[in-house]
């Protein structure tokens, strides 16, 4: 904002300031409040700038709020698995009429599972049992990496990914992770207490 203004660029920071507020719109319709990782909860916000940007509905959705994880390394594999599950599902809606796309996490008993179901052409049962193949890919060369990458990230958590598309009618991934959440940070000592020296 200080930029702009400095610059004098009213135009821009106008726009700017627009899309700020449709952000704190967004983030008011409750998934700051479903995804605690603050993380995680930005780059939602973001996937849902840019399927808005590429004219397509995104929705999502939280049935429980999900708590920050323990392991630090969990945010960041959720970043990449979402990223690249959400980037293929993007990318199949590109000669659809319907552009819609759902994410729905829930978590449960130390699990989190997360679904993404796109309204796109579906993927042939030929291709099915070969989409997680590095490089395979319908898009043209050096493509082919996210659902691999995606796969082999949930695995090294011991977690599992799992297809099902069914051609003119989109296709569902479903995810299911361990998921320890974090313990509340322990309280700070009474130190009011304390004695002088």
């Amino acid at each position: 904002i200080t930029g702009l203004a400095a610059l004098g660029d009213l135009v821009a920071l106008k726009r700017y300031l627009r899309e700020l507020n449709d952000g704190q719109r967004v983030v008011s319709d409750g998934l700051n409040e479903a995804i605690r990782d603050p993380v995680l909860a930005g780059f939602l916000l973001g996937k849902r700038s840019e399927a808005r940007e590429r004219d397509i509905t995104l929705t999502l959705s939280a049935e429980q709020p999900l708590p920050v994880a323990a392991d630090p390394e969990m945010g960041h594999t959720l970043v990449t698995v979402i990223g690249n599950l959400l980037e293929n599902a993007f990318e199949a809606l590109a000669s659809s009429e319907e552009r819609r796309v759902s994410l729905t996490l829930d978590y449960q008993h130390d699990w989190l599972t997360l679904e993404i179901q796109d309204t796109g052409p579906g993927i042939a049962p030929a291709l099915q049992a070969r989409v997680f193949e590095r490089g395979l890919s319908t898009k043209g060369q050096g493509r082919g990496l996210g659902l691999a990458l995606a796969r082999e990230r949930v695995e090294a958590h011991q977690g599992v990914l799992s297809l099902y598309s069914s051609e003119g009618q989109g296709t569902l991934i479903e995810v299911a992770l361990p998921y320890a959440a974090a313990t509340d940070a322990p309280s700070s000592p009474d130190v009011s207490r304390r004695e002088a020296p």
